[in-house]
């Protein structure tokens, strides 16, 4: 078995400072985790971090012995944007954007200005794993904002929630390739003609909610998938409108996707818990538990009190916290 590395982003007192100072230092430490013979887990606590395009492919990694970015649980978003300082937020003109095989990324709110995306995956790769994601992207009227981008094969994402906030009709909150699998994520683009875009070869979408001003989504294998629009979700799933009707909140930066009692979206999901790992996942965006019916999207419905519950509160839906 490999030894676990386990390494902390803190504004102060812990390993380092910033995920770049994090991803940098470590790669002078030992690039080839096979080699050296590590996993590596890089733990992000409550800051807002300034996002860069470090070259993440520098690393040498395989099945046991892979990066693991994630958020402390202490600082782990929940869906919901949170502005208070009180999680792990990676912010500016660049997310991570040149991951390459067996890398996993987790539980933390991302904001980015930069038209190379969100998360991306660059040249061939295998085993990466992006799930329990908030995402918002903007980019001028003149060019193209992208969540997540994936030109290359085997890549899973799931349970995330993926904002296009501002860019040009080109914009997609996913544009991703060759046997990509996405899972119960919701995917909002109010400015672009599409939200989650096939490249190329199979992309498998399921238990998702896109909205675009066209098609919510382009050349895609659906499994119980709801659309805004009136073709291009699943069949039944279609012209469910993005309003309070089926979720808490729509208001441009301050959304919540809880489903309101109503919600067109309650019970209508595919169970993946028996799908091959990792998408065997049986957690909502926000750690909850999912049970039989599933739901449509990244959070699950209490169907029994009318309730949700986020990381210990609880709520009567359509409050805010």
């Amino acid at each position: 078995m490999p030894t676990v590395r386990t390494v902390t982003v803190k504004s102060s007192g812990g390993d380092y400072t910033s995920l770049e100072a994090a991803r940098a230092g470590e790669a002078s430490l030992h690039a080839s985790l096979v080699s050296a013979d590590i996993q590596l887990n890089i733990v992000l606590f409550a800051m807002t971090d300034t996002a860069t395009l470090g070259n993440w492919n520098v690393f040498t990694t395989d099945a046991t012995r892979y990066i693991d970015i994630y958020a402390d649980s202490s600082a782990a978003q929940n869906g919901v944007w949170d502005s208070s300082g009180s999680k792990y937020t990676l912010s500016g003109s660049a997310g991570i954007v040149n991951m390459r095989t067996y890398c996993r990324v987790h539980g933390f709110q991302i904001a980015v200005t930069n038209t190379l995306g969100a998360l991306g995956i660059n040249g061939t790769a295998i085993g990466v794993v992006f799930y329990n994601l908030l995402i918002y992207v903007s980019a001028d009227s003149s060019h193209t904002a992208t969540g997540i981008y994936s030109p290359t094969t085997t890549a899973y994402f799931y349970n995330c929630i993926v904002i296009i906030l501002a860019g040009s009709s080109a914009s997609r909150c996913m544009y991703v390739n060759n046997l990509c699998v996405v899972y119960s994520c919701i995917a909002i683009n109010p400015f672009g003609l599409v939200s989650i875009s096939r490249l190329g070869g199979t992309v498998l979408v399921k238990n998702c909610y896109a909205s675009a001003t066209s098609l919510a989504y382009q050349n895609c294998t659906l499994t119980t998938c709801a659309s805004s629009d009136s073709s291009s979700g699943s069949v039944g799933l279609r012209g469910i409108a993005y309003s309070t009707a089926n979720f808490t909140n729509v208001t441009p930066g301050a959304e919540d996707f809880h489903l309101p009692t109503g919600s067109a979206l309650i019970g209508v999901g595919t169970d993946t818990s028996g799908d091959a790992a990792p998408m065997n996942f049986t957690n909502d965006i926000a750690g909850l538990t999912r049970t039989a019916p599933w739901d449509v999207g990244a959070f699950k419905y209490n169907p029994a009190t009318g309730l949700y519950t986020r990381r210990g509160m609880t709520a009567r839906v359509g409050s805010r916290f």
